[in-house]
């Protein structure tokens, strides 16, 4: 990017979260659903990003979880956990999806 590079976080009153980025003279608006922390633990990213998902898809709807980010700044992670043994607490999105669809099979 260049030196006329901006960034400029906001909400407006329809509480939907964007994002402007101007270039030289262009304007970009970006829109997103969550921001989370370095701190924020596994569940709460699963809550809050894929029950919904997940919730749909067992309704019939089609879902995607995507994933995209720069380089070493945790997809991987976020998605798988450290390792496929890891503790609950450290489990990843893809773990944690699996045994929500099993739990709620059994509700059925």
């Amino acid at each position: 990017l260049n030196k006329n590079y901006k960034s400029n976080p906001n909400t407006p009153n329809n509480q939907q979260n964007t994002i402007d980025i101007t270039i030289g003279e262009t304007k970009h608006e970006f829109h997103y659903d969550h921001i989370f922390l370095p701190t924020t633990n596994q569940q709460r990213i699963f809550q809050d990003c894929a029950i919904p998902i997940i919730t749909s898809a067992l309704d019939g709807t089609n879902g995607t979880i995507l994933m995209y980010g720069q380089t070493g700044a945790g997809k991987t992670y976020t998605m798988t956990g450290p390792s496929i043994d890891s503790e609950y607490d450290q489990q990843g999105l893809v773990m944690r999806t699996g045994n929500y669809i099993l739990e709620q099979s059994k509700l059925l």
